[in-house]
């Protein structure tokens, strides 16, 4: 039986196709730490779990919310020691009230998880927040000097967590909008050393993220809400900024995350199981995400999707994974 003889190109072409074959895509490898999610009573550990790992969602930080108390989160953290990571709740207990008399049972449950010892984390903080529909997150105005920020300031300071600040700069104008940058920066030139974060980027587009960027080595920006997925989800109740055109990052988002990689948190705020801990609304943001980050390097886009929370958070990363 004669002998077959490949040309050349023909074994460069099956090495290749082996190669392929053999290895999972960069894409494909990439896992993702949700830095910022909460969940409500309308929403089970079960549920979470599975969204979790069909999205490659190797751990979540995550805070209650309504229906669910912060034990809660420890016994699923505890259930779930290498997925979840528990974060100290910030929004129940009258923090959203006026009255000062109405703060005192904040402050107490505040210092009760944080002495606790058994979160790792504190959810966001809210400064500014324009409310949205059903009553479900009324309107907040509470600025940087009052008590409730400085109780929950002082208490990252002391634990070593970013501090994670709710504003909407998005539905701010004028004067008001001026004074909550002026606290922002304020915060940032008192505490240099400690990190900040914007969740939902702060409703920054990238021009003013930029100005923030460079002239502060301690500001961060959780990339929650900020794309066409979650705008579906939110149906036009907020004034979310979009970092995306089509499946890839917009243009001047592109280049601003590859030029500051080590500011930009992957996050995805998930709150109530109707709206945001379904199939739908889960992977269409991990599948979007996934797509974007295909088009940066591998150390940038492992830095969003993970590097960032590791190192900003002091988590292990995970093992056997890409550095």
């Amino acid at each position: 039986m004669p002998k077959t003889y490949l040309a050349p190109k023909s074994f460069l072409f099956l090495f290749l196709l082996s190669l392929a074959l053999a290895a999972p895509s960069a894409a494909a490898e990439l896992y993702f730490i949700d830095a910022h999610s909460q969940m409500d009573g309308s929403v089970d550990q079960e549920t979470i779990i599975k969204l979790m790992n069909k999205g490659g969602v190797y751990r979540t930080i995550l805070a209650a919310r309504h229906g669910i108390k912060p034990r809660a989160i420890i016994q699923f953290a505890k259930a779930h020691p290498k997925r979840i990571i528990p974060s100290v709740t910030t929004k129940m207990w009258g923090y959203v009230h006026e009255s000062k008399s109405r703060h005192k049972k904040y402050y107490r449950a505040l210092g009760k998880q944080v002495r606790s010892g058994k979160f790792r984390s504190m959810a966001e903080v809210l400064m500014w927040h324009s409310g949205c529909p059903k009553d479900k997150c009324p309107s907040v105005l509470v600025r940087s000097g009052d008590k409730r920020v400085r109780v929950a300031l002082k208490a990252t300071l002391a634990k070593g967590w970013p501090f994670i600040a709710h504003i909407e700069f998005g539905s701010l104008s004028g004067s008001l909008r001026d004074d909550f940058m002026g606290d922002l920066k304020g915060m940032l030139d008192a505490n240099p050393e400690h990190p900040f974060a914007l969740i939902h980027m702060g409703q920054l587009e990238h021009g003013d993220a930029r100005k923030l960027i460079k002239a502060h080595k301690n500001i961060y920006f959780l990339a929650s809400h900020s794309n066409t997925v979650a705008f579906a989800a939110a149906a036009g109740a907020k004034e979310w900024i979009d970092m995306f055109e089509g499946e890839k990052l917009a243009s001047a988002w592109r280049k601003l995350v590859i030029e500051y990689p080590d500011r930009f948190v992957f996050a995805l705020d998930n709150v109530w199981g109707e709206k945001h801990w379904n199939t739908g609304n889960y992977m269409g943001q991990i599948e979007l995400w996934r797509s974007a980050l295909s088009d940066l390097s591998g150390e940038v886009a492992r830095a969003i999707a993970h590097g960032n929370a590791e190192r900003l958070w002091k988590i292990p990363p995970k093992p056997g994974a890409s550095r």
